[in-house]
């Protein structure tokens, strides 16, 4: 739903390069880059930068997701957001609450189609995320992660969401 590339870019430039580079790397790359040149910890830091403090300034929806929820509705169906997220960012001196962090920016970046949303859901496992899933017995299943789809067991449409993908 949300675009977090700008993010992740601007946190791997003020903790890293302190400079700021003009190249948007993929946020595996930026993944694999600190923990080469540091370690998990860092990227976990990085993790917290993004989806709290940059998330209001830099993240973006992806193109098309507003008009998805607009259709679907219009044809009846019920949005339901299921995330597993944290609820607050690792190993930085600001404790910030992800999840209202999320939910505050949908809001604002969706505008008028925020209304569209039935309910969001965070969930603190991915067995959790799992479980919401199969209770509400959805037609249709997008996420971004090949691990949710294929724990899915049902019969569900299942769509795996990626960048630069439609």
């Amino acid at each position: 739903i949300l675009d977090h590339k700008r993010s992740f870019n601007k946190a791997y430039n003020l903790l890293l390069t302190k400079k700021n580079n003009k190249n948007l790397f993929e946020k595996e790359e930026i993944k694999e880059k600190i923990i080469k040149r540091y370690d998990h910890k860092k990227w976990k830091k990085t993790q917290g930068l993004v989806y709290g403090k940059f998330i209001r300034s830099e993240c973006e929806v992806y193109p098309g997701f507003k008009e998805f929820c607009v259709y679907a509705s219009l044809l009846g169906h019920k949005i339901f957001i299921i995330s597993h997220k944290t609820k607050t960012g690792h190993y930085l001196s600001k404790r910030i609450n992800l999840r209202k962090e999320a939910e505050k920016v949908l809001k604002i970046k969706l505008g008028d189609v925020y209304k569209n949303i039935n309910k969001i859901h965070f969930c603190d496992t991915f067995n959790k995320k799992i479980e919401l899933i199969k209770k509400y017995k959805p037609d249709i299943v997008v996420d971004d992660l090949e691990d949710v789809l294929v724990a899915l067991k049902n019969n569900s449409q299942k769509i795996l969401f990626k960048e630069g993908l439609s």
